[in-house]
């Protein structure tokens, strides 16, 4: 009887040790789980806040610097740093400030947007880019705030990159391949402007977006 007692208790103590990591497996495939749910409740929530970013930042372009361009139309000839507009974009635009590599041409051939009011990190003096273009003033609703740049497009001949005919039509430039017989005559120059855009908003939600407009 003592040598079957000492069995079943050593079977008995086997037993916990096997209960003990079933429930240490369970716990482990818990935790799993709920890691995998908020993994996936931050990214569906990271992409709400980028749509709800890029719906502000469609609305300071229609409500905002589309309007301008329109209020301004005799005196685009003219940067106005001060409303974020500049009349003569002819080289590369940098939108996001991260090019900093004063070994790529690619980043001090390039002009910077002065997001943040501080002459943009001093780039100009720093080698890293040719220029510091002062973006609008911010304007913000439902907890995003907006600045753009609008940047007049011209081409190697100061020219827009496209042009309209005297009836209206649109056409490319002359020397350019164009549908429908070309410009013809009585043609004028019809600039693009690209408008570039910083939202930012709740949970350092930060996106850069880009518009090309013309009238």
């Amino acid at each position: 009887m003592k040598t079957n007692t000492r069995f079943l208790y050593r079977e008995r103590g086997v037993s916990l040790f096997i209960v003990l990591i079933g429930v240490l497996t369970l716990s482990l495939a818990a935790l799993a789980i709920i890691r995998t749910v908020d993994t996936g409740s931050l990214i569906v929530g990271n992409l709400a806040f980028r749509d709800a970013a890029v719906g502000a930042a469609n609305r300071v372009v229609e409500t905002t610097a589309i309007p301008w361009i329109t209020a301004n139309s005799g005196s685009l000839e003219t940067s106005n740093p001060a409303q974020g507009y500049t009349k003569d974009l002819t080289a590369g635009i940098d939108a996001t400030g991260n090019c900093t590599d004063t070994g790529n041409s690619d980043c001090t051939g390039s002009a910077k947007i002065n997001w943040n009011d501080d002459n943009c990190g001093n780039c100009v003096a720093n080698g890293t880019c040719n220029a510091c273009l002062q973006a609008s003033p911010a304007s913000t609703a439902n907890g995003y705030t907006s600045r753009f740049l609008i940047a007049r497009v011209l081409g190697a001949d100061g020219k827009g990159p496209t042009v309209k005919s005297s009836s209206g039509n649109e056409c490319q430039r002359a020397g350019e391949v164009a549908y429908g017989g070309g410009c013809g005559t009585g043609a004028t120059d019809v600039p693009f402007f690209r408008i570039f855009i910083k939202t930012t908003g709740p949970h350092n939600t930060v996106i850069y977006t880009e518009q090309y407009v013309h009238f």
